[in-house]
């Protein structure tokens, strides 16, 4: 918001700082600015910061591409829509204002431009040594077993 009024009400704005006390018209402009934001049901968020690289990002990317070009041949029964949990790996803005149950409204570039979910599924045998002798139970099964 404070850049908009930078930007649309230069005028209006160099009013208002000049009107407040030496050294104080910045951080006055915030706070009426927060509290308005307050008023008309916003919330005061902070981000979260990544936790992996780039590099590591990028690696489990092509493990999934490996582990798809092998079992990309499941039928469509076997494929399971998750939840998104995303990884977020540049910085979005620090803090946002955004609508009490709404979404957040960010400009196009602030908006996270390198996100990845990352989703396996598959099954596992564990190996029990006296029946998978016997049975033939225990061999392991990643993605390609029965769904």
């Amino acid at each position: 918001m404070a850049n908009f009024l930078k930007k649309h009400q230069q005028k209006w704005l160099q009013t208002y700082i000049e009107r407040q006390a030496d050294g104080c018209g910045y951080d006055n402009l915030l706070r009426l600015l927060q509290r308005f934001c307050a008023r008309h049901g916003n919330t005061y968020q902070q981000d979260c910061t990544a936790k992996r690289t780039i590099t590591d990002l990028e690696s489990t990317r092509a493990e999934f591409v490996r582990f798809y070009s092998e079992h990309g041949s499941l039928p469509d029964d076997c494929i399971y829509n998750v939840d998104e949990t995303g990884i977020q790996y540049d910085m979005p803005p620090r803090y946002i204002w955004s609508k009490i149950g709404g979404t957040p409204k960010l400009s196009k570039g602030d908006k996270h431009s390198y996100r990845m979910t990352a989703v396996t599924c598959g099954s596992h045998q564990a190996n029990d040594n006296d029946q998978a002798s016997d049975n033939g139970v225990g061999e392991d099964h990643a993605g390609a077993g029965p769904c």
